[in-house]
């Protein structure tokens, strides 16, 4: 049984929720972060299959994402978050940021695993829960695939770990062409293969009916993966 807390006086799960910010609230709070990530939104494409699970959703999914938007992960994955709540109308997506969201989560979750570790969780984190707010799953800060990749960006710069502490003006600088790098080299990563198993994961955390047991995860119909995927509008 959920416990009831308040966030600025508010204790309703459902009041809380509805007071977050949309993605469209989130794009709106910088300029430069919303370019980007509308332009990293047009580069998904969505199997035929993907698309059609997520549309024939039937009961409502609740969704919070908790996105810095200093992070490369955030630029990669949120998009791809946000293309599949515009999917179907039942998803509906609040986007925040670390401090807020981290607040609102603690608030919403009724799951102790989660709220334990909810601290220390890496960002971004995508949160769900069904109709009645009951907590069904989490997911981030991104694809296991991606993984690998970042490995060998991080061994070929190994000063990126330790700039992020430094509060020079030189570090800093040399801290932020690293992040645009990484930002640009993550969007290529994604293009290739990741946004499929971006969705892939993304997708057995939405409660399916049986026929949807058998269906390929981001794949399309002849087996491809992101070039032969049909775009679906945000």
């Amino acid at each position: 049984m959920r416990e009831v807390q308040y966030v600025n006086g508010v204790s309703d799960v459902s009041l809380l929720f509805a007071a977050a910010p949309v993605y469209a609230e989130y794009l709106a709070g910088d300029e430069a972060l919303a370019r980007l990530l509308r332009t990293r939104m047009a580069e998904i494409r969505v199997s035929p299959a993907d698309q059609a699970f997520f549309a024939g959703l039937t009961e409502p999914v609740y969704v919070v994402a908790v996105a810095p938007s200093d992070s490369p992960s955030t630029i990669a994955v949120l998009p791809i978050v946000a293309r599949i709540a515009a999917m179907n109308p039942r998803i509906d997506l609040r986007v925040l940021q670390e401090e807020d969201g981290i607040e609102l989560l603690g608030a919403l979750a009724d799951d102790e695993d989660l709220l334990e570790n909810l601290p220390d969780m890496d960002l971004p984190l995508v949160v769900l829960f069904d109709r009645d707010r009951q907590y069904l799953g989490h997911w981030g800060p991104h694809p296991q695939e991606l993984d690998p990749y970042l490995d060998e960006w991080l061994s070929r710069h190994p000063e990126f770990e330790t700039l992020v502490d430094d509060e020079s003006a030189e570090g800093q600088e040399a801290y932020a062409a690293l992040l645009e790098q990484l930002t640009h080299e993550m969007r290529l990563w994604f293009n290739s293969s990741l946004n499929r198993a971006c969705v892939a994961e993304l997708r057995t955390l939405f409660p399916s009916s049986p026929e949807d047991a058998g269906d390929s995860l981001g794949d399309d119909e002849d087996g491809n993966g992101d070039a032969g995927d049909e775009e679906e509008d945000a």
